[in-house]
């Protein structure tokens, strides 16, 4: 009994480690895909921002002139905060030869506003995208330790769940051997008390010899009332020897048996 119960218990515990297992690998693939649609969504804000400030840029340069490359903040916020200090520092030097390009198009004259006014907003631009890209960075990492110490908790209480699990059958198992024990006792006692019932309603005495030992296990009351006792030997009672019978006119019944 103890043993299948041990077998039951190891195959519950593989089993419960194979669907710990299976979740993990499950939960693995949703995260990986969820980070796969984050950037989809990112790469497809970053398209829409760059051709929105192209399209800006073309339709406003002959309204507002030069001031319309203020608008390179825009991608530069945007990419900073999605990916960081550092993407946010190469797109305001991309926006800069972006700005360049588009004037060029345009068929404006570019080189003086450049190394003037140019250099100057790529620089403003770019500790703009540095400093919201780090505030990014920080806030980035902030979640992702909140998401890992969420992830901590949750299998710690997965495996906390299926701890109390194994134990709560490990308990209703030992219950259950317990029961059974007790049963069989309760048998064998009832057993005994109908056999030492039957042997002590016998008039005459009874008793049953151990013939390894020549020892009287068994007397019922009839036999003690004679001196009998589990203590004492055939010999002893009935011969009055210290060692078993070995005479031809007494020979030891136990020793023909035998």
């Amino acid at each position: 009994m103890g043993d299948k119960a041990k077998t039951r218990s190891l195959s519950t515990i593989n089993q419960d480690n194979h669907e710990v297992t299976a979740a993990s690998m499950k939960g693995k693939k949703r995260r990986k895909s969820i980070r796969e649609s984050d950037n989809k969504v990112k790469l497809m804000l970053i398209l829409f921002t760059f051709v929105g400030y192209v399209a800006a840029f073309l339709f406003l340069y002959n309204k507002i002139d030069s001031g319309v490359g203020a608008l390179a903040v825009i991608p530069v916020l945007v990419v900073a905060w999605l990916y960081g200090a550092i993407s946010g520092g190469s797109v305001a030097v991309l926006m800069f030869f972006l700005n360049i390009f588009l004037r060029d198009y345009l068929g404006q004259e570019w080189t003086n506003e450049i190394k003037t006014a140019g250099i100057l907003g790529m620089c403003a631009t770019m500790s703009i995208g540095i400093i919201v890209g780090r505030m990014s960075d920080l806030s980035m990492r902030v979640r992702k330790e909140l998401f890992q110490r969420q992830q901590v908790e949750e299998e710690l209480a997965n495996h906390r769940h299926h701890l109390e699990e194994l134990v709560e059958e490990r308990t209703v198992n030992l219950q259950r051997e317990i029961s059974v024990r007790r049963k069989a006792e309760e048998k064998n006692r009832q057993q005994n008390e109908h056999m030492n019932t039957v042997i002590n309603s016998l008039s005459h005495p009874f008793y049953v010899i151990d013939a390894n030992d020549y020892t009287i296990k068994i007397a019922n009351s009839a036999a003690r009332q004679r001196g009998m006792s589990e203590a004492s030997t055939c010999h002893s009672l009935t011969h009055r020897q210290d060692k078993p019978c070995e005479s031809v006119e007494h020979p030891c019944p136990l020793a023909r048996v035998s």
